[in-house]
């Protein structure tokens, strides 16, 4: 499940093995900036490397792999750039000291994978694994923690589900109050039709419950 200490987890895991160049994949801007600065406190002596367009990261080939030649490396990156920089120019790396970690990799491309598996050693990372990914992906999975295990166990809170009925003729949201909000009755707050648009050659009406 997320938030249960992937980052940490692998943060823990660079410290304690030693790699020439550790990259690291997100899938969005945001989350390289996030990741590197929570990765490179594990291993200082690394040369941080943000590869992003934003402010304080680099997206130029020939400073990055000059940087690669002169430091070990933590780079953070994102999909995108990986598979323009790192994928062609994969023959400037050394494939068998090169840790890559892929977060989120429920979200891989087939194009991203053949470019992975071109490096030994890949760490895939996911609180939403998929069948699709296992039989796309040569790999073995290292640690499973499934939802319910982390619920049992007190780490992620129990839930359920209730859906609202929705009665297209009157323009009504109908929703049962689950007992155990009851006392919160007179605190919820129900929006009927919430929008309605053509669509094609049908009438398309949004519903949207707040609470």
């Amino acid at each position: 499940p997320g938030g249960l200490g992937k980052t940490l987890i692998i943060g823990n895991y660079i410290k304690e093995h030693s790699y020439q160049h550790i990259i690291v994949l997100s899938p969005l801007r945001v989350q390289t900036n996030q990741t590197l600065e929570r990765l490179k406190k594990f291993i200082p002596s690394y040369y941080s490397l943000l590869v992003d367009s934003d402010s304080g990261g680099t997206t130029d080939p020939d400073y990055i792999f000059t940087m690669l030649k002169k430091h070990k490396c933590l780079i953070s990156i994102t999909y995108d750039s990986f598979e323009t920089i790192i994928g062609e120019n994969i023959n400037k790396f050394d494939e068998t000291h090169t840790l890559i970690i892929v977060d989120e990799a429920h979200n891989l491309t087939h194009k991203l994978i053949n470019i992975i598996e071109q490096f030994d050693q890949t760490l895939l990372l996911t609180a939403t694994p998929s069948s699709i990914l296992e039989n796309i992906v040569s790999c073995f999975v290292l640690y499973d923690y499934p939802f319910r295990e982390a619920i049992n166990n007190g780490y992620v809170c129990d839930y359920n589900i209730h859906i609202p009925l929705l009665d297209i003729d009157s323009n009504k949201v109908n929703i049962t109050i689950p007992p155990e909000l009851e006392q919160l009755n007179n605190d919820l707050t129900m929006k009927d039709r919430k929008s309605t648009r053509l669509n094609s050659s049908h009438l398309v009406i949004s519903y949207a419950v707040f609470c």
